[in-house]
């Protein structure tokens, strides 16, 4: 027996398993009270048992029919749950918010935003995530993630990048270095497009890197000298000013780095949706 196809069956059986009367149970579900009698019948002969015993003052559950009532209880609960869930979305009443993005960055971009957003929705919990972007990319595209906050690389597919602001480049090094070498990144970022471009420009195909996945790590590099690498300004200014690192091939024409963030806009959900109002 198909019973995804008899979900009405069971719920006319719900109602008069509820109602303990036919004719009170037609009238709950505003349909004829000889359709609920068929209705009953029909379930009965595809089930294979008696669900009720009819008598003059209406009907009471067999030993089989008590059995169905109580999975078809619980059935009905969880979808009365369902519900629930979707008011409390839509009212922005609970929920989660997942955003990728990395520490300096967040520093950065999300904390105001958040700030605004959780002072009108205190519910909501905020998750952030860091991880290689390919990877978080495509949770996002799956909607496994709500947003990425991020340096602009490119637009994926069905993603949507809203830009907030511009930061600088640099190229840093310690005074006291004792070598020539360069602190690269890992090959499909924006921050190694540039640092490929800059190797062929000045012909520097043969000196030797370290290749990093992150500028924390590499400014760290850079600061117990073991070579040159390329941040954003301000990652990098309270060192320059401090005497720790200098500027390097201040003449080489570095573009801005494009900061804002990445959404889907097919599965963004509404508590995102008013997050990014905040930006």
């Amino acid at each position: 027996m198909d019973l995804s196809s008899n979900l009405d069956h069971f719920r006319i059986f719900y109602m008069v398993a509820r109602e303990g009367n036919i004719t009170k149970a037609a009238e709950k579900l505003y349909i004829s009270q000889p359709a609920v009698s068929m209705t009953i019948k029909n379930l009965e002969e595809n089930l294979g048992n008696k669900l009720f015993i009819r008598s003059k003052r209406g009907v009471t559950l067999t030993k089989f029919g008590e059995k169905i009532f109580n999975k078809v209880d619980s059935a009905f609960l969880q979808l009365s749950q369902i519900g629930g869930i979707v008011e409390e979305e839509d009212q922005l009443l609970r929920g989660e918010i997942v955003i990728g993005c990395g520490s300096h960055i967040a520093r950065q971009t999300l904390v105001e935003p958040l700030k605004k957003f959780l002072n009108f929705h205190p519910q909501i919990k905020i998750k952030q995530i860091e991880d290689v972007q390919a990877k978080m990319f495509s949770q996002l595209e799956k909607g496994e993630i709500d947003l990425i906050i991020s340096q602009y690389n490119e637009i994926k597919n069905e993603l949507v990048f809203k830009p907030l602001h511009n930061q600088p480049y640099a190229f840093v090094r310690s005074p006291n270095a004792e070598t020539t070498r360069f602190i690269s990144f890992s090959q499909g970022s924006y921050a190694q497009k540039i640092f490929s471009q800059f190797i062929k420009d000045y012909h520097y195909d043969d000196v030797p890197n370290i290749q990093v996945s992150g500028y924390n790590f590499a400014i760290e590099l850079a600061l117990n000298g073991l070579g040159t690498t390329l941040a954003p300004a301000y990652l990098t200014e309270k060192y320059v000013k401090a005497g720790t690192l200098e500027l390097v091939y201040s003449d080489y024409p570095l573009p801005n780095i494009n900061f804002g963030f990445y959404y889907n806009p097919k599965l963004l959900s509404r508590a995102a949706k008013e997050l990014i109002k905040n930006f």
